[in-house]
């Protein structure tokens, strides 16, 4: 396709983007962003000058030539030692040059932007001589004549249509023996020659401006980044307008088109930090509303919000779209980088189904645990090795997946030298980075971490969950190692009423050691079971439970429906309940291998370490012995803050 081609294609999505925005008709104004990125991507490797640029190149010079023709033939009219003949000599060869250059250009690269500066130095010198010229005879004129005239050279300036009904009146108005008639009457006609030759340099400025190809191109990024930023904040507006939260989660969950649409757009645009604020507004943002102070519709994310929200920070977020896997790395300092990966989204959504399925397995013999390892190295491939950026080891990581990818255990994944990431790197994992910046901070305890824990309740409220037995007898050895005041309830005493207590005791630790189901067709009554009775999901989100950690050391409490707003179960409600983390589970573990990740998490956290750090440490600690199977280890994950 040629230059030409793809400029008329360039106009043309530009006019029907503006067409469907006009009628409102959403869908196609997507469309037409999008079409407009990929033209962004041809006309970035088109020629940088066009037939049409070169033609028009050339009218340019031949008009230069001619202004240049007609103030020459006013030089004999004057007398030869007047100020009014140098200046229009000098004018007529500042024309004169301004052609040459122009005819001399070839299709060198630079050859677009350096026919500008030409026409923009010609317009100006030739403006500028035009003011000179008024000059000449200001002090023979009263300041309406002087106001009349300036006005005329205005809309001759412009192409007014005003022009001539300008001219009629100023000449009219020298009707007078009250000026030197003749001297003002050839300094006008100097000045509105002068004044043509600029407009005429100006116009054709222009007309090569739109023809630039590149230039083009990034005026159209620029239009386009405002434009979808407009767009987002239609839907933000939309989303705002609904009644209650599970409302504004399908909304989202609606919304899941459009905003891959917007956020592949701004990528191919090379707008990366828009990209990024578009790929934060597109998740989590009913959670948003809610962790939002009066539970107000959160305020939509702009690059620099962004920023500022995430600032000391190292992030690592994926969005999908489509067969596209997009990964922003933003690091502590504020620098973006980003990787654009095509992955087959059918097997990628089939290999995460089953690592699943490996991973919830009670039993697998050596080629499951060989398959599963299998797909822990290829995910990491996938998914870590891409990864433009990273910190240095022990540095904490704020890893916030996207759609399947909320279900992948990343700190199991194998790294190139085969390691897991939890060998290198604590993580924690949010639904969206921004919510970072809303967790509540809890103030370390003087003295150490307090506890208040629920532990092994009885009865149980259903009749197929099993009494907790090893983990009421082993639990008393890890609450007394807590410096601080603990408040530990076993079987009968570990009821919902119990945590009424926790708004007034704030707790550095709350613990829930029991059983969770998770009802991903309907989320809010996903369960943990306490003494006698369900605390759901729904009910959760409406306590206060203040806690610097919870703890859900219950099988599948971090599990839930996935959505555009992240998982919805139990681990989202506890942040809506006031933690600032949860440590929660992604499958079901034995009382045995529960005790073992608690019983290191609690030897790094009580001996000082951040609750990310404190769990990468367990769990690289049980990998080494467990290496070939991360069930025994890696279910467990921080979700919150790493801190």
């Amino acid at each position: 396709m040629t230059g030409d081609e793809l400029l008329n294609r360039f106009h043309a999505a530009l006019n029907a983007l503006q067409a469907a925005l006009r009628a409102g008709d959403y869908p196609a104004f997507v469309e037409r962003l999008t079409e407009l990125a990929r033209l962004r991507h041809a006309l970035a490797h088109a020629p940088t000058v066009s037939e049409s640029w070169q033609r028009v190149r050339g009218e340019a010079a031949a008009m230069l030539r001619m202004d240049a023709g007609w103030l020459s033939q006013m030089v004999p009219k004057l007398p030869a030692d007047s100020p009014q003949a140098a200046l229009l000599t000098e004018a007529s060869g500042t024309a004169v040059r301004a052609a040459g250059e122009l005819e001399a250009l070839g299709a060198a690269p630079d050859a677009a932007s350096r026919a500008q500066e030409i026409l923009g130095r010609a317009e100006t010198a030739l403006r500028e001589a035009a003011r000179a010229a008024l000059r000449h005879d200001e002090h023979l004129l009263d300041e309406a004549r002087r106001r009349r005239r300036e006005e005329l050279l205005d809309h001759l300036a412009a192409g007014s249509q005003e022009v001539a009904a300008c001219e009629a009146a100023w000449w009219a108005s020298l009707d007078d023996d009250s000026v030197q008639v003749e001297l003002v009457r050839a300094v006008t006609i100097i000045a509105i020659y002068l004044t043509g030759a600029a407009a005429r340099a100006g116009q054709h400025r222009w007309r090569l401006q739109r023809l630039d190809l590149p230039a083009a191109a990034d005026w159209h990024r620029r239009s386009n980044v405002e434009a979808l930023a407009k767009l987002n904040r239609f839907l933000e507006g939309w989303r705002g307008g609904l009644a209650d939260d599970w409302a504004r989660i399908e909304a989202m969950d609606g919304a899941r088109t459009a905003h891959a649409a917007f956020v592949t757009a701004l990528y191919d645009l090379g707008a990366l930090p828009e990209a990024f604020a578009a790929a934060e507004m597109a998740r989590a943002r009913a959670l948003a509303d809610l962790m939002t102070p009066g539970r107000r519709t959160a305020r939509v994310l702009t690059p620099d919000r962004l920023r500022r929200a995430l600032r000391g920070r190292a992030v690592v977020e994926y969005f999908l779209a489509g067969d596209r896997l997009l990964i922003f790395c933003l690091s502590p300092e504020g620098e973006l980088a980003a990787a654009d990966r095509t992955v087959d989204r059918a097997a990628l959504t089939a290999a995460v189904d089953r690592l699943h399925a490996l991973l919830t397995a009670h039993d697998l013999d050596s080629a499951g645990l060989a398959e599963l390892g299998r797909l822990l190295e290829e995910l990491g491939r996938t998914l870590w090795e891409p990864l433009p950026w990273l910190p240095e080891d022990d540095r904490p990581l704020l890893v916030v997946p996207h759609e399947e990818l909320l279900r992948v255990p990343f700190a199991a994944l194998r790294t190139p030298d085969g390691r897991p990431v939890a060998a290198r790197h604590p993580t924690s994992v949010l639904p969206a980075a921004a919510l970072a910046a809303r967790l509540p901070e809890h103030p370390a305890r003087p003295g150490g971490p307090a506890l208040h824990a629920l532990v092994a309740p009885e009865p149980m409220p259903e009749p197929d969950l099993r009494p907790l037995d090893r983990l009421a007898r082993r639990f008393p050895a890890i609450a007394a190692r807590y410096p601080g005041p603990v408040r530990v309830r076993y079987g009968d005493r570990a009821t919902v009423a119990e945590l009424a207590h926790v708004p007034r005791l704030r707790p550095d630790v709350l613990c829930l050691a029991t059983h969770a189901k998770a009802l991903p067709e309907r989320p809010l009554e996903s369960y943990l079971a306490l003494a006698g009775e369900r605390l759901e999901a729904r009910r959760v989100a409406e306590l206060e439970l203040p806690a610097r950690l919870v703890i859900l050391a219950a099988c599948e409490s971090g599990a839930g429906r996935v959505s555009a707003d992240g998982v919805i179960g139990l681990s989202r409600s506890f942040l809506l309940a006031g933690a600032g983390a949860v440590l929660m589970t992604l499958w079901s573990l034995t009382e045995r291998d529960t005790l073992a990740l608690l019983t290191r998490f609690h030897d790094h956290y009580l001996a000082g370490a951040a609750p990310a750090r404190a769990l990468r440490a367990a769990q690289a600690e049980l990998a080494a012995v467990y290496h070939d199977d991360p069930r025994r280890w890696a279910a467990y994950v921080l979700f919150g803050s790493p801190d």
